[in-house]
């Protein structure tokens, strides 16, 4: 089974995140704090639509850590070439987080957080081909919003999540939708003729989970701030 899980990983994307152990859980307010500095970050992130692998007009940077509880994602997302503040009440930019906990290359968890502060969630099947969105998971998330940048960060329960135990390889993506120029960008390429592939995810390393279970629970809203 080990060896079947490699050959399915070495099929996927060559990027790589490692995600680093902390001792000190990140308050979960919309503000990356010092304690992301320990964290490993990815960027070089790669455009979708409307133009496929042409310049992106913004940039995105996402850092991962995890303690024996959680798992923790902050997305840096920069607005510089738009006026983010203006599509807070419409067509919002927003940052997802797509994880293969399974290591099975066909079904995936996403996790979805606007500028606005509204938030999704669900499942992408049969690597890509659907879609559900009935799933609700117990996870915790804040955006900060300033005039050319938001911060959102996400924490979420390894308990609330299923998974495959001793797997310390976990397929992963992230997205940025830019509402301007109704641009979607991906870590790991997604080519428009295909859709989103769980099996080209990227490889998440070092995840080291520590609780066992699985349970729901009601969740608190998301929370949204504006600096001027």
């Amino acid at each position: 089974m080990n060896l079947l899980l490699l050959v399915l990983f070495s099929l996927g994307s060559n990027k790589i995140v490692e995600v680093r152990w902390t001792d000190t859980a990140p308050r979960i307010d919309g503000i990356i704090e010092d304690i992301w500095q320990s964290a490993d970050s990815v960027y070089g992130f790669i455009q979708h639509s409307p133009y496929e692998k042409e310049i992106l007009t913004e940039k995105t940077v996402v850092y991962v850590l995890q303690d024996k509880d959680n798992f923790y994602v902050a997305f840096r997302c920069y607005a510089q070439n738009h006026k983010l503040a203006a599509n807070l009440g419409g067509n919002v930019d927003c940052a997802t987080l797509y994880i293969d906990p399974f290591g099975s290359k066909t079904t995936a968890y996403y996790f979805n957080v606007c500028a606005s502060g509204t938030f999704d969630d669900g499942m992408i099947l049969d690597d890509g081909r659907s879609e559900d969105g009935s799933w609700d998971g117990v996870w915790y998330r804040a955006v900060k919003a300033y005039d050319d940048f938001y911060e959102v960060e996400v924490k979420i329960p390894f308990r609330s999540i299923r998974y495959r135990q001793r797997l310390d390889e976990w397929g992963i993506n992230f997205e940025r939708y830019i509402p301007n120029n109704q641009e979607t960008d991906y870590w790991t390429e997604v080519l428009q003729i295909e859709g989103n592939m769980v099996s080209k995810y990227g490889r998440l390393k070092g995840i080291n989970p520590q609780t066992t279970g699985y349970y729901f629970e009601l969740y608190p809203e998301g929370f949204v701030k504006y600096d001027k």
